[in-house]
Parts: C-alpha cells; sequence; structure tokens
C-alpha cells in the first residue's frame, strides 16, 4: 500500500516540477504616511494606503506573452476602497511612464498595469520591476530627486520606513535597468466602448472594482530581470482597501510552447492549465496527498484542513476482504471466490469458507473469472420454462432471456463490462444462484 502512495505523491511531484508557473509573488511595496497625505498634486493619497506589485513567477527560460481576460474567465482588479490613480500625470500601462516623472509628488504610487517593464525606453534601456528586496542600484525616486510634493516637504515624500515593508522607496525602488527590451506592446479593454473615457483601476479615482473578458495587455514576451528567478512585474495598485485579483497569463515555454494558465478550473481546453494561483487571496487548504481532503486546487497549504488520513481498502461489501472502516475505495483490491488479481486468495481472505459440493451441484459456471463465454450447468427440473438473469455488483439487472431445456448450456457475455456479476436461473419452482467474474 505504501508503494502505491508513494507513487502517486511522486506522479504529483512530476506534475508540479513540470510546471512553467511556479507561483505568483504579491509584495507590499510601500505604506503611506502623513507626509504623503499631505500632496494634492494629481490628486489625495490616504494616509495608511498600501502600494502592491504582483509579480509571476516563471520557470526559468520562460517568458511572459499576455495578461488577459476572455468569456466566463474574465480579469478582477478589485479593492474594498478606492485605487490611487495619479490624474495629472498617471498611466494605465507602465511602459509608457517617462522615468524623469516619477521624481514627482507621488507618481511612483500610481496604480497601472505591465509586462515587466515600467518605464518608456530611454537611450537603449528601460527600468523593470523588482522585488525590493533584488533591488542593488538605490532609487532613482530618492535624493535629489524627491521634489516634496505640492507642500514642499522637507526631504521628501514616500519616506516612510515602515517595518512591513522594509527600506522606503526613496532608498529602494525595486527597479533595475534592462537593455533587453519587448516589443510589439498591444493593450485593449481598458475603455468604455461607448464614451471611450477610461474607468478601470488603473486611471479612475472612484471605482473600486475592473472585471473585463475584452481585456488584453500583450508584448512580444518578456522574461524577468533575474534570468535565475524570472519573477515579472504585472501590477502595481495602491489602495487603503482590501485587494483581490483574478487574471489569465499566456507564457512561451522554453521549448517554444504557448500555455496559457487560466484562473478557472471549468471549460479547460487542451492548451490551457488551470492554476490556482492566478487568484489572490490564495485559497488555502489540505495539500498533503495521504488525506481524504487534498485537493490540487489550492494555492497554499493549510494543516488545519488535513482532517482524515486515508485508509486504502476494498469497500465492495461481496468481496471476501471487504473492509469498512477503509475510506478509499481500490477496486484491484477487491478478492471474491475464483478471482483475487493474481493475489493468494487463501492469504487474503483467510477465514473464507469453501462452498459446500452439494451448492456447486446446483449451479457452476465456467471458467470462472471468464473474458468471453460461460458454460453453464444446473440442476433444475427440466420444465417448459426455464430463465436466466444477470445483475451487476450494484444488483442491477443486465441480461435476461430463456434458456433450452438443457441442464448445460453455453452462452456469451464479451459485452459486459468487468466486474463482479450475480447469475440466476429460475425454472418453475426452483431458483439458483451463482457469482462470476467477467475480466
Amino acid at each position: 500500500m505504501r508503494l502505491v502512495l508513494c507513487i502517486f505523491i511522486s506522479l504529483i511531484s512530476l506534475v508540479y516540477s513540470s510546471a512553467q508557473l511556479e507561483n505568483v509573488f504579491v509584495e507590499k511595496y510601500y505604506i503611506s504616511d502623513s507626509k504623503d497625505a499631505t500632496n494634492i498634486t494629481g490628486g489625495i493619497l490616504q494616509e495608511g494606503s498600501v502600494t502592491y506589485r504582483i509579480y509571476i513567477d516563471l520557470a526559468k527560460g520562460s517568458k511572459l506573452l499576455k495578461v488577459y481576460g476572455e468569456p466566463n474567465r474574465p480579469i478582477r482588479f478589485a479593492s474594498t476602497s478606492t485605487f490611487y490613480n495619479h490624474l495629472d500625470d498617471g498611466v494605465s500601462t507602465a511602459n509608457t511612464i517617462n522615468k524623469n516623472r516619477l521624481k514627482e509628488n507621488l507618481i511612483a504610487l500610481d496604480s497601472w498595469i505591465t509586462l515587466g517593464q515600467v518605464t518608456r525606453p530611454n537611450a537603449g534601456s528601460a527600468f523593470f520591476g523588482v522585488p525590493k528586496q533584488d533591488d542593488t542600484d538605490g532609487s532613482i525616486i530618492g535624493g535629489l530627486n524627491n521634489d516634496g510634493g505640492s507642500e514642499e516637504i522637507a526631504g521628501g515624500l514616500m519616506t516612510h520606513n515602515d517595518p512591513i515593508v522594509g527600506t522606503p522607496i526613496v532608498e529602494t525602488d525595486g527597479l533595475l535597468p534592462s537593455s533587453i527590451l519587448p516589443s510589439n506592446w498591444f493593450a485593449a479593454g481598458l475603455t468604455d466602448s461607448q464614451t471611450g473615457e477610461e474607468t478601470s483601476v488603473f486611471a479612475s479615482t472612484t471605482t473600486q472594482i475592473f472585471e473585463s473578458e475584452e481585456f488584453l495587455i500583450q508584448n512580444s514576451g518578456v522574461s524577468g530581470v533575474d534570468e535565475n528567478k524570472n519573477l515579472i512585474l504585472v501590477a502595481q495598485l495602491t489602495t487603503l482597501g482590501e485587494i483581490d485579483f483574478k487574471i489569465n497569463i499566456e507564457i512561451l515555454d522554453v521549448n517554444g510552447t504557448r500555455i496559457k494558465y487560466v484562473h478557472k478550473d471549468t471549460l479547460v481546453q487542451n492548451d490551457e492549465v488551470y492554476s490556482p494561483l492566478l487568484s489572490y487571496p490564495a485559497l488555502c487548504g489540505c495539500t498533503d496527498p495521504e488525506y481524504i481532503e487534498y485537493s490540487t486546487n489550492f494555492a497554499c497549504s493549510d494543516v488545519s484542513k488535513c482532517k482524515t488520513l486515508i485508509k486504502y481498502g476494498c469497500l465492495d461489501s461481496l468481496a471476501c476482504n471487504y473492509d469498512p472502516t477503509a475510506n478509499l475505495n481500490i477496486n484491484s483490491l477487491c478478492c471474491y471466490i475464483g478471482f483475487c488479481n493474481d493475489y493468494d486468495i487463501a492469504v487474503i481472505c483467510p477465514d473464507l469458507p469453501l462452498r459446500s459440493k452439494s451448492e456447486e451441484e446446483f449451479l457452476t459456471v465456467e471458467p470462472n473469472p471468464t473474458m468471453d463465454m460461460i458454460r453453464l450447468k444446473h440442476n433444475i427440473s427440466i420444465t417448459s420454462k426455464i430463465f436466466i438473469e444477470i445483475y451487476n455488483n450494484s444488483l442491477q439487472k443486465v441480461l435476461a432471456f430463456p434458456l433450452s431445456n438443457l441442464n448445460e448450456e453455453t452462452f456469451d457475455v464479451s459485452n459486459l463490462s468487468s466486474g463482479y456479476y450475480h447469475i440466476v436461473v429460475k425454472g418453475n419452482e426452483q431458483i439458483v444462484r451463482n457469482k462470476f467474474v467477467k475480466i
């Protein structure tokens, strides 16, 4: 039994190890303070607002091609409060940001979506998003570049040194330059089809939910600045509320194969893979395959959800080794008279009583088990009417027909599914029964 479980766990490990989407990482990038709240240029940012960054973690060598929404799988970004968007110089897609503007008031905290790139190209390179812990070159936001906002705060804005988010972004901005630039940028689905006005969470200061079946942002493909970690920034969201999101992505793996990862597990197509990682907050549950509650639909582990250890066994009450204490049935473990999957039935069912010779004389079935033909012998008195009925293991009648007036007859059962069957022969006043296994 342990061998079966080990093989099962190995297969699960193989599936996960071959996946190109390894994780989705949400970083708390910055928390605003009272000094940030003094600035009114481009709109007011409430004290305590959190700036989140969302990263897609891909296997080494894979590239992110697009983030999208489609019918039945809409993309969603939402918060329990409104999102902060800079009204004067904010953007919806970060690849259009002028890096020199990031020094001004709170533009660096604007909400946007992207595929890795955070500024427009300049002199053959652009800045790309990385987790602050991986940033090694300081900040283009801080120092003399930080203008102090509309109130000209001494020392500048965005200096809050909150321990939850670590180093303030005026010291570490989570931006690194790269000369490997994606091309063919395209974005759609951010504007109202009737008015042309953009009202998504990446442009509006009054919107709390953006949900679309027609959204798309794509380019020629992008990898992380660190090719080994391969973390790719896809969104920055600033809000006083709690966020949630659902996204779909398309990647290009190291072999040149396009794979779509989707956040919903229904209607999954051949070129798609469902991943619970693409929904946030993550659904946590039992991820230990030794428990009944185990599921691959959990993005994170919650050991408190693992309550019932699996006990493998045969749950067929007609089998000689029926185990009512088992909770996971293994059909191949069930043993019956005349059939025990090549196991020694004397070992598996040591208490099994042998059928008496007199019982066998009433109705014999040969061969047993059988693949196609059965030879039947019975000792029912010859009458004008003798019928045979065959029932499956759920006691559903699957065959019924009259027999000729003979005590021996051969007939075909090759059309029956593999399994355990009950056979009944009826005469005017006699009924005899037996069992057989179809393999």
